[in-house]
């Protein structure tokens, strides 16, 4: 009977932390879904800002003016993409790395 109820208490212990590294994931994952959104915000907001720029850019009559203000906007976009795509691949890995853990959990699961 001793024995038993160890056992229970034992494999409930272990259900119950896969459950709260399931439920920590899950908020990681939100908390990673969430800045990807916010980051897609700001780089269409510089997109739009830059389509601004273009256009006074593309107004002005001169060459060399229109040919500098070509560059700095290639320039920033560059960096811009650097950025996001820098940070969607921290993002990847770290999502990539939760799943991971509940692909493991779930092999785990049927053995407790």
């Amino acid at each position: 009977m001793r024995n038993k109820l160890y056992n229970y208490v034992h494999h409930f212990s272990k259900y119950r932390t896969i459950e709260h590294s399931l439920a920590t994931t899950n908020i990681h994952l939100l908390t990673y879904l969430l800045i990807f959104y916010l980051l897609i915000r700001l780089v269409y907001h510089a997109h739009q800002e830059m389509k601004e720029l273009s256009a006074l850019a593309y107004r002005d009559t001169t060459a060399e003016n229109r040919e500098f203000w070509k560059n700095e906007m290639g320039q920033a976009l560059r960096e811009i993409q650097g950025v996001y795509e820098e940070k969607l691949d921290t993002m990847r890995s770290e999502i990539e790395a939760s799943y991971s853990l509940k692909v493991m959990s779930y092999h785990i699961a049927p053995i407790i």
